[in-house]
């Protein structure tokens, strides 16, 4: 029963929070209570002080300089005590986001210690197996008969190469390259526009065919090379799929967290009359 409880994800990260309060209090430079009248400065804070003098001189700070330091420290801590007091953190959209960020980089750095289970990767990999597959190449001859072409003069042209006439000789002139070895097909929508690639996977390879509707105008095509889209072992994209399974796993870690506080809270809308 007692081991049931413990695996429940629910308590898991009940402790988490607790985890994420314990480190706030332990490691948070911000008074514990802003309503308090005594400002503390403990060795944790000193020693933070000196650290970063350090990291910007690369030496220790004098006595004067660290004197300077925290007395800097204790007007931060005074003044922000009186603003806390006033009120005016409420409303205040930047101090809002900001601590958001901070709880949720307490939550994310819990994430960051997760490590997944045996098979939780595989698992993983096969359901985005499309993130990680090889994508599908071409390699193409293409020539450019123009911006607007009748599909009369285009049947023309395409016929006029089937029978053997020389490519030059119906090209157009343009800034795109003639050939492509094996290129992605988002590389060559990127030279000819979004589609264009498409409109090729079903053409016969070392025929010419079209035509084809780029950003440009009208192309015949003749396709020499196609490679089908593979999906690669485990083990070749590795470095990936754990960085985006860390990714997902500290997004998860972070909405549950976020659930389990939240019902904590009794959230009050407005009402329709209180619209009106």
């Amino acid at each position: 029963m007692i081991v049931r409880i413990i695996k429940e994800p629910l308590v898991h990260f009940l402790l988490i929070g607790g985890l994420i309060f314990a480190a706030f209090s332990l490691f948070d430079d911000s008074p514990t209570n802003p309503n308090s009248r005594k400002i503390i400065i403990g060795e944790a804070d000193l020693a933070s002080l000196s650290a970063r003098f350090e990291s910007v001189w690369k030496r220790s700070p004098q006595p004067e300089e660290m004197q300077t330091m925290t007395e800097d420290l204790i007007r931060e801590r005074v003044l922000v005590n009186a603003a806390l007091d006033l009120g005016m953190d409420r409303g205040d959209a930047v101090i809002e986001r900001r601590l958001r960020q901070k709880m949720e980089f307490f939550a994310a750095s819990i994430a960051e210690a997760v490590e997944p289970e045996d098979g939780e990767m595989e698992a993983f990999y096969q359901a985005n197996a499309e993130d990680y597959q090889t994508p599908l190449q071409l390699a193409l001859e293409q020539i450019y008969l123009g911006e607007r072409v009748s599909p009369e003069d285009s049947s023309a042209a395409l016929a006029a190469l089937m029978s053997g006439a020389d490519p030059a000789q119906l090209r157009q002139a343009s800034m795109l390259p003639e050939r492509f070895e094996m290129t992605a097909m988002r590389v060559l929508d990127n030279s000819f526009g979004t589609g264009f690639a498409a409109s090729l996977i079903n053409f016969p390879i070392g025929e010419w065919a079209g035509p084809v509707r780029s950003g440009y105008g009208q192309h015949l095509v003749r396709l020499s090379a196609k490679s089908a889209s593979t999906l690669p072992p485990l083990d070749q994209v590795m470095p990936k799929v754990l960085s985006d399974w860390q990714r997902t796993k500290r997004q998860d870690v972070m909405d549950q967290y976020y659930q389990t506080l939240r019902q904590g809270y009794e959230i009050v809308l407005p009402t329709t009359d209180d619209a009106s």
